[in-house]
């Protein structure tokens, strides 16, 4: 749905540049549904795009040609304004459009990492980093808060910051997955040392 809203807006922006910029306007002395105005052409595209943009693109060369003969011309102000609107509404529609890419990998990652998994050592080891108000990791029976500092995607790493004896210390926690797609997890604390993490079951 993101994309399909980026390319309206794109498209409406495309119109009203193309409009302002080859003079394409309302003809008072015509009537016609090409007959419209800049303001109308792109008002148009956003609100009935798969019907309207169509039709301008069609007609394009129609309503240029027209447009040399009887330019309606947009007053610079108000086309560089509107022009300007348009573009910064693009850019937030892209930059969120990414943003909430990014987010809910980084939410995809979060929930893999989450359980309860066994050390080496057969210490039972909790993870619960999914409830953005309750991020902890437990060792048995001793649950330290934690803080995410970074979730690297293409490493598949969670760096966090772990309170531990009211001292902080980053560790990374890091998905390897295995050959038959299953994974476990490396832990690597803060002095270097490191473990693997073999899954049990999830938290609830």
């Amino acid at each position: 749905m993101e994309f399909i809203n980026l390319i309206i807006v794109l498209s409406t922006f495309f119109v009203y540049w193309d409009c302002t910029r080859n003079h394409i306007g309302k003809n008072s002395t015509e009537k016609g549904l090409l007959n419209n105005s800049a303001g109308v052409w792109t008002i148009g595209t956003c609100l009935l795009w798969i019907v309207v943009f169509p039709l301008y693109l069609i007609n394009r060369k129609k309503l240029k040609q027209k447009a040399i003969d009887v330019p309606q011309v947009v007053p610079s102000l108000r086309r560089n304004v509107t022009l300007g609107l348009l573009f910064v509404i693009s850019v937030l529609i892209v930059v969120g459009q990414f943003s909430n890419s990014v987010t809910l990998d980084d939410n995809s990652l979060l929930s893999d990492v989450s359980g309860v998994w066994k050390a080496s050592d057969g210490t039972i080891v909790t993870i619960a980093f999914e409830d953005s108000l309750n991020q902890k990791i437990q060792f048995d029976d001793a649950a330290f808060p934690v803080t995410i500092n970074q979730v690297d995607l293409t490493n598949d790493v969670v760096v966090i910051t772990v309170v531990k004896d009211e001292i902080e210390k980053v560790w990374s926690i890091q998905k390897i997955i295995d050959p038959d797609e299953s994974f476990q997890l490396l832990i690597t604390l803060a002095n270097g040392a490191q473990d693997q993490l073999t899954f049990i079951r999830n938290i609830h």
